[in-house]
């Protein structure tokens, strides 16, 4: 719940955006096929089902280690990387990095991240445009350790 109304309060304040077409992990970018995936990322531990709640859809889960990348019809639908084996677009934007990294690259949203010291988890959300610039109701999610400002996991949907 803490983290539903912190997202809408960060939407409502200045913050950064970035282009669909320009997000990549490791050279992967969301127009890309699960072939592409597997060309450019390797094989992963494991494939398999993914039951997406919200959607009521069953996504094609693609797991490396402790990160994933979710497919429905040949195409991604989202992601979450909590393992320092893969970088969000800088290769200093990765799990287990310093959220320091993020200002650099994101200031307004770093400036504007949220920090709940009762569960020591941070938040910081960087809006999603479409191609047209138009921004949309997506975003990437970073969330960190408070205590440590260690990235914990980068996440789409």
């Amino acid at each position: 719940m803490f983290f539903t109304l912190s997202s809408v309060i960060v939407k409502a304040q200045d913050y950064d955006s970035i282009k669909d077409s320009d997000i990549k992990i490791n050279n992967f970018s969301l127009n890309q096929t699960t072939s592409s995936l597997l060309s450019i990322l390797g094989t992963p531990s494991t494939i398999g089902p993914y039951h997406n709640e919200v959607d009521d859809e069953v996504w094609l889960e693609y797991k490396y280690g402790t990160s994933s990348f979710y497919f429905l019809n040949n195409a991604i639908t989202s992601f979450d990387l909590r393992d320092n084996t893969f970088y969000f677009i800088y290769p200093g934007i990765k799990a287990g990095n310093n959220i320091g990294e993020i200002g650099s690259y994101f200031p307004n949203s770093y400036a504007n991240r949220v920090e709940n010291t009762e569960n020591n988890q941070g938040l910081i959300d960087i809006t999603i445009n479409m191609p047209d610039d138009t921004p949309s109701d997506a975003c990437i999610t970073i969330l960190y350790d408070v205590n440590t400002q260690i990235i914990t996991s980068i996440s789409w949907e």
